[in-house]
């Protein structure tokens, strides 16, 4: 199999809903799908796919293209290392030629060694039996080990670095993915010595790199490769590659801060866990959640630092829109220790008694101030300023005036009043808040917003070229009708002439089905994202009556009006500067008015 050929193939035999749906959950929008974009922020899914083409395109960023090249951006991989990774998934025989991937990337070339130091810590767990008994002691069964990859680093300084010798692998590149590690004097050894190995993967199941837990006295008890091409810690969420499927299908996520709550918690039945890699919580591994759900919930150790960690982590949570409960942790226990030792029940029982967020902070904040006085209310109108819902800053007001009043229920009303006139002041303060809300409710749908961003074409113009652009390129019936009653020529913008030109010259040759094929060929971007983003506009408009008629008659007369105030402004202009009106030009008026 050539890459030449392996593309349509790959297209051909890959469902786009299943592929893209690994990394987004996908919706049905009509005849497509939709989801809010990975390659860049939003609140409103943008991205649609058209499962039927096998074709993608960002209303927001305006990022489209083939499936090929949605997996090869999300992944970043080259061409190549996409096509070997598609095809090893449907087992199509696929070697690449000399000129297009040998020798392999940078990319292969690190995974290659981490994919050896897992065979070799592997192996060494089977075979050692501290690392076996540690994991009997943490009640880690066979079967969880094997599904998380668990291995052992020896309590050696050199025998990783000998075994990817013998295989004849880059020690460079192990010193590069941080499996190995260069002193000072230029000699290289292991980073890893007496330590269980919890390798950490990709999305797609590949290992990007490890992190490992002390058995003896070694310090620190948790040690993570240091960051690399391929692992960045703060963009990553261990055990996500396991977890998306039950995340999905359950609609929602369990966050823990430590490797080994994860696995207790899937051993234990609760397979939508992830955990943070030894860092706070941050945008881009909310945003890998956001994929998946938008309902939270984090089991953090019952200590100040789980406390101050989700705390910092609220504004976050606001800004991806993320509805967030927090799991009461007994004191002193963690996820890991409360199943350990009180059973599965245990940490379900504390599940079900998950608080919201809003609930949380206002339960800490309590414990800080138990009484309602002078400095209660100041620092309680710091709290709501940072609280940003509506709705969660009164149902802070009612937590905070129930308590504050528990033993005098008279002052309820009052210390409840007071809460509301600290809340008033802040908003008729802060009015760019209020139209911040105003311009959310004001925003365009995103397929509104970028027909109406392509130009400065008026809307319903825009649109209705739209229309007809999208029906000439996903229908070759519609083609033909509308190529009957206007040119290539006759659309008002340059990307959508290329694209009618194109159109039109296959349709003539008849080989409109080859015109996807030559469109996604050519080299410019522009032009293949215009073509994206009409390959999956919805043509359910084409079931009214004259649909393609109407809109080429109110096209025309747009046209047609357009040409006659050009010609009139430039009719103006000449006799303002006393330039000579020739008969031609008149002519050429007259009859764009008769039009």
């Amino acid at each position: 199999m050539t890459e030449a050929s392996l593309p349509a193939l790959i297209r051909e035999r890959l469902d786009p809903v299943e592929v893209v749906g690994r990394y987004v959950t996908l919706i049905r929008a009509g005849r497509h799908y939709k989801a809010l974009c990975p390659f860049h922020q939003e609140k409103t899914p943008s991205f649609y796919l058209s499962a039927e083409k096998g074709l993608w395109y960002c209303f927001g960023c305006g990022a489209g293209g083939t499936v090929l090249d949605f997996v090869q951006k999300i992944e970043g991989l080259t061409f190549s290392d996409t096509l070997a990774k598609l095809a090893g998934e449907l087992g199509i025989p696929y070697r690449p030629t000399d000129a297009s991937a040998t020798p392999p990337s940078a990319r292969q070339r690190l995974l290659q060694i981490n994919l050896a130091a897992q065979h070799f810590f592997r192996w060494s767990l089977r075979n050692s039996s501290a690392p076996q008994e540690y994991l009997r002691k943490r009640m880690i069964g066979p079967e969880i080990a094997d599904r998380f990859g668990l291995g052992y680093a020896p309590s050696s300084w050199d025998l990783l670095t000998q075994f990817l010798r013998q295989r004849r692998l880059s020690l460079e590149d192990g010193v590069r993915v941080g499996v190995l590690i260069r002193s000072s004097d230029g000699r290289i050894f292991d980073r890893f010595r007496h330590r269980l190995m919890f390798p950490i993967h990709a999305l797609t199941g590949e290992i990007i790199g490890f992190a490992g837990r002390s058995l003896g006295d070694e310090e620190p008890k948790y040690l993570n490769v240091p960051e690399s091409p391929l692992f960045q810690k703060r963009q990553n969420l261990y055990g996500l590659h396991l977890a998306r499927q039950a995340i999905r299908t359950k609609g929602r996520a369990i966050i823990v801060e430590g490797y080994l709550d994860c696995i207790t918690l899937h051993q234990a039945g609760f397979s939508e866990t992830v955990a943070t890699m030894g860092t706070a919580l941050t945008g881009s591994t909310l945003q890998l959640l956001k994929r998946y759900t938008d309902r939270l919930f984090i089991a953090f150790d019952a200590d100040s630092a789980g406390w101050s960690a989700i705390l910092r982590s609220s504004d976050l949570f606001h800004h991806y829109d993320l509805t967030v409960f927090v799991v009461p942790m007994p004191p002193g226990t963690d996820p890991d220790s409360l199943v350990r030792e009180s059973g599965s029940d245990a940490f379900a029982k504390a599940f079900q008694e998950a608080e919201p967020l809003v609930a949380f902070r206002a339960r800490l904040f309590l414990k800080d101030y138990p009484k309602a006085d002078a400095a209660s209310l100041q620092a309680a109108s710091r709290l709501l300023r940072s609280v940003h819902r509506p709705s969660e800053q009164e149902e802070t007001i009612e937590i905070l005036s129930k308590e504050w009043g528990r033993d005098r229920p008279e002052r309820i009303a009052g210390i409840r009043q007071a809460l509301y006139r600290s809340l008033l002041r802040q908003w008729t303060g802060r009015s760019d808040r209020a139209d911040g809300h105003l311009k959310t409710a004001l925003e365009p749908d995103p397929i509104t917003a970028a027909l109406t961003d392509v130009s400065e074409l008026p809307a319903g113009v825009a649109g209705r070229e739209e229309d007809l652009m999208a029906a000439l390129l996903q229908d070759e019936e519609a083609a033909g009708r509308i190529f009957s009653l206007m040119t290539p020529d006759h659309f008002l913008l340059s990307h959508h002439r290329e694209l009618a030109s194109l159109a039109f010259s296959y349709l003539q040759s008849d080989r409109f089905s080859e015109l996807g094929k030559a469109i996604e060929d050519l080299s410019d971007e522009e032009i293949k994202k215009t073509y994206f983003r009409l390959m999956v506009r919805d043509l359910s408009f084409l079931k009214a009556k004259n649909a393609i008629e109407d809109r080429i008659a109110l096209h025309q007369r747009y046209r047609s009006e357009r040409e006659v105030k050009r010609l009139l402004r430039e009719l103006h202009s000449r006799m303002k500067e006393g330039i000579l009106v020739e008969d031609r030009f008149v002519i050429e008026l007259l009859r764009s008015l008769k039009s």
